[in-house]
C-alpha cells in the first residue's frame, strides 16, 4: 500500500521520537554497565561512559569473591521460581471462581478481597504468624506470606471473564468438570496474562530484601539482595579499605556500586525479552472489563 507524503512524514517523525525515547531509556543502563567495567580512576574524569575506560574487572572481583554470593543466587532462584509458581497457582484458584457471575456471594467475596488492598495487619502481626507456624528462618517465609496479590487477582479475574463462556459450556456438555475446564481450557488460554503476572511476581521476589532481613536469621539462607546490601555497607567503611590492597583506590567504592547494580538487575532483565510479546496484551485484556 502506497503511503501519502503526510503519512511518510508522520512515520519518520514517529520513528525519530521513538529512537530518542529508546536512547534516553537505554543509555543510563548502558552507562552503569560501562562504568562498572572501567578502571576506578576513570570516574574522576566524569562524563558519559559509552565504552569502558581502561577495561577492568576489579569491581566484579570484589563483588563476586564474597563466599555467600553463589549460595545467595541459588536461594534467590529458588524463591523466584517456587514463589512465582505458588503465586500463579493461588491467583488462578481465586480468580477463576470470581469470574463466574452465578457464584453465590460473589460481590461480598470480592469486597472482602478488595478490603485487603486498603488495609492490612501490618508487619508485626505477620511476623508473629510466620513465627507461630514455624516458617521463621526458612525460605518459605519469603513465599507463603505473599502467596497472593489482590491487584493481580483482579487482573486475572477480568482476563478470564473475557474468555467466551461457550468454551466452558461446550466442555461441560462433553462431561468435563470445573477442574478439567480450569487446567485444560482456561489456563492454556491465559498464557498472555500468566506471562505478565509471572513477570510481576518474579521481579517482586527478585528485588525483595526487607522480608529476608526480618524472617531469615541464618546468613547462608540470605537471598541476593541482602548480600549485595551488606557489600555496599562494607564498602562504606574505612576499616575495610585499610586491610584490602585491592580497594585502596579512592574511586573503587563508586565502581563497585555500579557492579552491584549490574549483578542485581541484569539477570532479571534478561527474562523480559522472552515475555515481551505477552506483556501489553495481557495487561490490556485483563484491565478493560470490570
Amino acid at each position: 500500500m502506497l503511503l501519502t507524503k503526510s503519512e511518510k512524514a508522520f512515520q519518520v517523525i514517529n520513528y525519530f521520537i521513538l529512537a530518542i525515547v529508546g536512547f534516553v531509556m537505554v543509555m543510563p543502563v548502558w552507562h552503569v554497565i560501562m562504568l562498572s567495567l572501567s578502571d576506578a580512576n576513570s570516574i574522576f574524569h566524569g562524563g558519559i561512559f559509552f565504552w569502558p575506560r581502561n577495561l577492568s574487572f576489579a569491581a566484579y572481583r570484589v563483588v563476586l569473591r564474597d563466599a555467600l554470593i553463589g549460595q545467595s543466587y541459588i536461594n534467590t532462584v529458588f524463591v523466584v521460581i517456587a514463589g512465582t509458581a505458588v503465586n500463579l497457582l493461588f491467583s488462578f484458584l481465586i480468580a477463576y471462581p470470581l469470574s463466574k457471575k452465578d457464584l453465590r456471594g460473589r460481590t461480598l467475596i470480592q469486597y472482602m478481597i478488595f478490603f485487603t488492598m486498603l488495609f492490612s495487619g501490618g508487619m508485626i502481626p505477620r511476623f508473629l504468624i510466620v513465627r507461630s507456624v514455624g516458617l521463621l528462618d526458612s525460605l518459605w517465609a519469603l513465599i507463603i506470606p505473599t502467596a497472593v496479590s489482590t491487584y493481580n487477582v483482579f487482573i486475572l479475574r477480568n482476563f478470564i471473564s473475557n474468555i467466551p463462556v461457550s468454551l466452558s459450556e461446550s466442555a461441560r456438555i462433553d462431561g468435563a468438570n470445573e477442574t478439567y475446564i480450569l487446567w485444560r481450557i482456561i489456563v492454556p488460554l491465559s498464557k498472555p496474562v500468566m506471562a505478565v503476572l509471572g513477570l510481576m511476581y518474579g521481579v517482586g521476589h527478585w528485588n525483595s530484601w526487607f522480608e529476608c532481613i526480618i524472617y531469615i536469621n541464618t546468613t547462608a539462607r540470605y537471598t541476593l539482595q541482602p548480600i549485595l546490601r551488606q557489600i555496599l555497607f562494607t564498602m562504606s567503611t574505612i576499616h575495610f579499605f585499610a586491610h584490602d590492597p585491592e580497594l585502596t583506590n579512592a574511586g573503587m567504592p563508586e565502581v563497585v556500586k555500579m557492579a552491584v547494580i549490574v549483578v542485581a538487575t541484569v539477570p532479571i532483565l534478561c527474562v523480559y525479552p522472552f515475555l515481551q510479546k505477552y506483556f501489553i496484551k495481557g495487561i490490556m485484556l485483563g484491565s478493560v472489563k470490570g
